[in-house]
């Protein structure tokens, strides 16, 4: 007779995923994973997969869940009103408690040689995704001649990416409110493009 599982899946996910945002996908052991979790090791193995799998699974749903939503302006909106948007919900975002653990994609990125090529794949097409999506509002932005000056969309989308970036980590760094003022000088700065 199978043995009916004591836990909800996608609630150990969560947990999980916050836990590998939070300590990184090397400082977490499968040991760690067991005691903050309160699940056997048996169970994770038989629902999640080896230490590889869970991890992968935490990164989906950290994708779908905040990073893709973080990128709602940019599909929701169009041109530099889509760009100030992203950037205004971002610096909402980076005043919660939870972005001093900076971006889960941008922290497992820094140990690629320990992951998975799924998860790095993963990583790259989500970083990629989010490039693509600046890309398409500077393009909208540049047809709708909202720009000051022509920009060449995939240097400024590149350029504007590395910004995201900076800013969680300067946030993981520094602090709420000195991100607050860099992105608000940002915006400022976009607004005037």
């Amino acid at each position: 007779m199978a043995r009916t599982k004591s836990f909800d899946p996608a609630q150990v996910l969560h947990q999980a995923m916050l836990l590998f945002w939070r300590e990184g996908f090397r400082q977490l052991s499968l040991e760690n994973l067991v005691q903050k979790l309160g699940v056997n090791r048996y169970s994770l193995y038989q629902t999640f997969g080896n230490k590889q799998e869970f991890f992968q699974q935490a990164l989906v749903l950290y994708t779908d869940t905040v990073f893709n939503r973080l990128l709602l302006p940019l599909q929701e909106q169009q041109g530099k009103t889509a760009i100030v948007a992203y950037f205004r919900l971002l610096q909402r975002q980076l005043q919660n408690d939870q972005a001093s653990a900076g971006c889960m994609l941008l922290n497992a990125s820094l140990n690629a040689g320990q992951l998975s090529e799924e998860s790095l794949n993963l990583i790259k097409a989500s970083l990629r995704h989010q490039e693509e999506s600046l890309k398409k509002a500077l393009q909208q932005a540049m047809a709708n001649n909202e720009l000051n000056r022509p920009r060449d969309p995939l240097t400024a989308s590149r350029f504007l990416a590395s910004q995201v970036h900076a800013m969680v980590l300067l946030r993981q760094n520094a602090g709420k409110k000195r991100v607050h003022d860099v992105l608000e000088f940002m915006i400022a700065e976009l607004e005037a493009w």
